[in-house]
This record gives C-alpha cells, structure tokens and sequence, in this order.
C-alpha cells in the first residue's frame, strides 16, 4: 500500500510539473505575440519548435520565420542550433527595419558542417530587442536525412547548394545571402552528395554553377550519379574553372546523362586532384532535358 501511495504521489508531482511547465511556456509564447503585434508583425500560426533545441533561449517559427527569444538572457550571446537545408534572407533584431546587408550586419550567422551558430552583441541602449528573427527561403527545414529533390514542372533537375549532403571535416554549406554556396572546399577527399528523383527518362544535359577564386583553378573533378538499384553508373569528369573569385559563379555545361528508366538517383561530386588550397565553390547542379529550352 505505501508503494502505491507512493507510486501515486511521484504521478502527481510530475503532472504538475509538467503543468507548470506548459503554463510558462504559454505565458511565454504570449509575452512574444504581443512582442511582435506591437512591431505590426502577424501571430497567426506562430508555434514553439523545441526540435530544433538551440543552445540558449526559446524558439518559435511561422512560415519562412524563426524567432530566438533571448530575453532571459544579457551582454553578449550565442545561439547554437542544427544546420537547416535553408537559404538565408536575413538575420536581425525584431523591429529592425534597415536595408539588410548580409556583409555588414550587425548580427552575425556562422557555421560548422553541421550547426550554425547566431552571434548577438552586446547592446549599448536598453530598447533593443533580444529577439532574433531569422528569415528563410521557404518554410524551415530541418532534416536528419539527405533530402530527395522532385523535378520542376518543365522536368528540370535543379540540385541546390542548400540541399547537398556534405562529407568531410571544413565542407560546408554557407547559408548567407552573399554566399549561398558549397565552400570550404579545401580537402581532396571531402566530397557533396544530392539525391533527386527522375520521372522522365532520357538524355539530360548536366550543368554546374561553379566559382573558384583567381589562382586556384585547375582541381580534377569527378561526378558520379548512382541509380537505386545500383545497375546504373554515369561518371562525367571536368576542371575547374578559374572564375576570379569564389563567389563569381559560372554556368558550365559538363555533357549529357542517359537516363534510361525512372527512379530515385544520387549525385555526387568528388574530387580527384587538389590544384592549389581549396578545389571551388558550388551554387547548383542542373540536369536539363535536352528538348528543354530552359536554361535560365
């Protein structure tokens, strides 16, 4: 009988824990809606989003928005959180109205491989917010999984640098504006893998939008794109391209792929020989039907 009135006692406790914590939580997530109604922004659909556990602070999300509530914390901070297959817009204090420079910004992105980091400054006014918002390309994505990318409407395959699958210890997707790239490419073996799907087969016309800083051309590539079923190989090799600077992207159309069947493909870009210190910068691979004119 003391078991179970124990037993009892420790369910009861924990139910109000958990109550308690809900109700800060929802007070919480009102003191932000009112936060953001007072900056005329919307708070329909505004949600917490604890799976993506930033190191610090709260976060919600609506639409292509995250909001970092660090009020609770002062000076200086960082907030920690798990790469997202995202491009970002912009980065910046909740009511922060001025014309976005992603060079320049006062709030700075950074990342690793596989987290990025949201560096707030110390404020020497009191009225600045400590809510982050950090606006995307699209809804948020966050994914354990390489991402299989479906074909557009004209049957183009279009792998952006957001969604590469990235191997090695410095490869990385650089999410800001100005960069929006695959970069830090400064090891022979790391290498970046997409998975698409083909729902048309046939003859496509590979494409890479590559940029490789002045001096450091020269690197060995190859593609390798593997079937499901692994009956189907197609390896296409090139050089990168002296472009001037790593961030000056070119459009290089590399040669065709047959796809004989439909299915689900991956495509991977390894290179072979390092040139100088780092192999280039990648922005996008294409693969184009032949019969398409669209190559915008």
């Amino acid at each position: 009988m003391r078991s179970l009135a124990l037993f009892c006692c420790l369910l009861l406790l924990s139910a109000a824990l958990n109550l308690e914590e809900n109700m800060m939580a929802n007070d919480v997530a009102a003191s932000l809606s009112q936060l953001l109604r007072e900056h005329n922004q919307p708070v329909e659909h505004l949600a917490a989003w604890p799976e993506l556990k930033p190191s610090v602070g709260e976060v919600y999300r609506r639409g292509a928005y995250i909001f970092f509530d660090l009020r609770k914390t002062s000076g200086a901070v960082q907030v920690s959180f798990p790469r997202l297959n995202n491009r970002v817009a912009t980065v910046r204090r909740l009511g922060d109205t001025t014309k976005y420079d992603s060079k320049k910004a006062e709030i700075k992105l950074t990342q690793t491989p596989r987290v990025w980091t949201i560096s707030l400054p110390p404020s020497k006014t009191k009225n600045k917010s400590r809510v982050v918002v950090l606006e995307l390309k699209g809804a948020p994505l966050l994914t354990k999984e390489i991402f299989t990318i479906s074909p557009s409407a004209d049957g183009g395959i279009v792998l952006p640098a957001h969604h590469a699958e990235v191997h090695g210890e410095k490869l990385q997707y650089e999410p800001l504006p100005h960069k929006n790239t695959v970069g830090y490419w400064v090891d022979v073996k790391a290498w970046a893998r997409w998975s698409f799907t083909v729902v048309t087969p046939g003859a496509y016309e590979l494409e890479i939008l590559q940029g490789c800083g002045k001096g450091h051309g020269g690197s060995d590539v190859d593609i390798l794109i593997d079937g499901q079923d692994s009956s189907f190989q197609a390896v296409v090799s090139f050089q990168v391209e002296d472009t001037g600077h790593f961030q000056n992207f070119r459009r290089r159309q590399l040669g065709q792929v047959q796809f004989s069947k439909p299915g689900r493909y991956t495509l991977e870009i390894r290179p072979r020989k390092l040139a100088a210190k780092a192999v280039m910068d990648v922005r996008q691979v294409r693969l184009t039907p032949v019969n398409s004119t669209d190559k915008d």
